[in-house]
This record gives structure tokens, C-alpha cells and sequence, in this order.
């Protein structure tokens, strides 16, 4: 993800994650370390797309936002404990840990 995720830019997130859960693959990454904005949309899909993952045996991954803005919506929402958050894509797929579903 690059820019801003929010009401202009949550379709071409949710349509790509959409393709990805019904082709089967549940085991994701999303890497927020060029996001600059998010609001409460871009979180939605993203608990949503967590939710389906977990629900087909997967998870979905996040890397650490770039900007303090990100993080800090994270944060303030609670989804630091929701989500697994790791310095690069690499790093997220190489780590055995799993999260289980809620």
C-alpha cells in the first residue's frame, strides 16, 4: 500500500483482497510501509480480510506502518493486539508463529 487509505482508495484493497480469499490463498501480507493515511474504512477491510483468513486456516500479516500517523491509529484503536505487525514482507511470511482465529 502506498498513499492514502481511506474512502478514495479502500476499493482497490478490498477487491484485491477479495480475489486473493476466494482464490484460496489465505496466508497474506499487507505492507503498510509507504501508507501515509488511514481511516476507519481501510481498518475495516483489513479486520474483515483478518477475519476471512483466520476463518479459511490462515492469517493476515501486516509490516509496521512508515508513518507515525498509521501507527498511531493502530494503536489507538486497539488493533496492535488484533494484528501481527513485522518490520518487512520477508519477515512476516518467515515467522512460524500462527494467530489464531477469534
Amino acid at each position: 500500500m502506498t498513499g492514502e487509505l481511506d474512502l478514495g482508495g479502500r476499493e482497490h484493497l478490498r477487491e484485491t483482497l477479495e480475489r486473493l480469499l476466494t482464490e484460496g490463498c489465505c496466508r497474506i501480507v499487507v505492507d503498510l510501509r509507504e501508507l501515509t493515511f488511514c481511516d476507519s474504512t481501510g481498518l475495516g477491510i483489513l479486520v474483515g480480510a483478518r477475519k476471512r483468513a483466520n476463518a479459511l486456516g490462515g492469517w493476515l500479516r501486516l509490516t509496521i506502518p512508515g508513518t507515525l500517523h498509521v501507527r498511531r491509529v493502530f494503536a489507538i484503536t486497539g488493533l496492535t493486539k488484533l494484528f501481527l505487525f513485522f518490520p518487512d514482507p520477508q519477515a512476516a511470511v518467515a515467522d512460524l508463529s500462527f494467530t489464531p482465529a477469534e
